[in-house]
């Protein structure tokens, strides 16, 4: 009783895995960036790098916490309405 539908189904509900898995990765290397622009901007006490890390790291905390949440959010909608 192997249909192709079920074939089908199974091959996008594994691409959306890995497609989620890589924003998740995503995410944390966005985490790792934050974390090396706040060292830059501890690490330098005058000037421009300063400033440069603490925007980097506010915009990189946004965008990182954005797509962590969007993963988080579309995963459980997706869990809540039995399509996984």
């Amino acid at each position: 009783m192997y249909s192709f539908e079920n074939e089908r189904l199974r091959v996008k509900a594994e691409e959306r895995r890995k497609r989620e898995q890589g924003l998740r990765l995503l995410a944390l290397l966005g985490f790792g960036v934050l974390i090396g622009a706040v060292f830059v901007s501890q690490t330098f006490n005058e000037g421009i790098l300063r400033s440069l890390g603490w925007g980097v790291a506010i915009v990189l905390t946004v965008y990182a916490s954005g797509l962590w949440l969007w993963v988080q959010i579309s995963a459980g909608m997706r869990r809540w309405q039995g399509k996984i």
